[in-house]
């Protein structure tokens, strides 16, 4: 009697195991970033703004620069309102330089309340980008005809 011919069902198990790990682990194209916008967006828009719009309102100017104080902090590199503004560049970079911009505004805005002009200038030059860009101070919901972490580009 001749022995059973070996499966090779385990092998091709592992051969498309290893494959698909492969084509997960790739790495991703230049045009997509690792740290998406809304990544950017959402602690501001859901701690950061809320915060220091209730702090302003009762009349807490210092809590509301500290709480955007912090809230720059985090921006990182990507976050700086360098201001992409050609038409080649994408939609997501534009409306994160003009979200930056609007941060640096509100919180050269509440600087100002507290007397510290000089503070308020350099977030103004921040927000305005090498462009020298300047737009009125709107809130964060204001800022987009959608919701704020919504990506389409509709705007």
């Amino acid at each position: 009697m001749v022995p059973p011919a070996p499966s090779c069902a385990p092998l091709l198990a592992v051969a498309a195991a290893a494959g698909l790990w492969a084509y997960i682990a790739r790495p991703l194209p230049d045009r997509i970033p690792l740290i998406r916008t809304v990544d950017y967006m959402v602690p501001e828009t859901e701690f950061y703004g809320p915060e220091a719009a209730a702090a302003r309102e009762a009349g807490q100017p210092q809590r509301a620069a500290q709480v955007l104080s912090e809230a720059v902090q985090w921006l990182g590199p990507r976050g700086a309102a360098d201001g992409p503004r050609s038409s080649r560049a994408r939609c997501d970079e534009r409306k994160l330089a003009d979200w930056t911009a609007n941060l640096y505004r509100r919180y050269a805005a509440v600087l100002r309340d507290l007397n510290l002009p000089q503070l308020a200038d350099e977030q103004d030059r921040r927000a305005a980008g090498p462009r020298g860009r300047r737009q009125a101070i709107t809130e964060p919901a204001a800022a987009y005809r959608a919701h704020p972490h919504d990506s389409a580009c509709a705007n």
